[in-house]
């Protein structure tokens, strides 16, 4: 017989919280694999969300060396 939640432990509870939420995941992927429209739709958002990633890794990584541009404050002070 199946614990209640009241006898789970809070990862117990975790793990099947975890578990139901992937199978509705996995039921919601294979319902928009078998959709051409909303498919093309997703892997077009895919695409997207890649690019703007992208850009945003990339101004980390200049904001990491200190090379950003600011166009409306003074640049910052060079390090001697």
């Amino acid at each position: 017989m199946a614990k209640s939640q009241a006898q789970m432990s809070d990862k117990e509870r975790e793990e099947k919280w975890m578990a139901e939420s992937d199978a509705r995941t996995l039921a919601e992927a294979d319902v928009i694999r078998n959709d051409e429209k909303r498919l093309g739709k997703a892997q077009e958002a895919a695409k997207r969300l890649a690019e703007e990633a992208q850009e945003q890794a990339d101004a980390m990584r200049r904001a990491g060396k200190g090379m950003l541009e600011y166009s409306n404050s003074p640049k910052p002070p060079k390090k001697n």
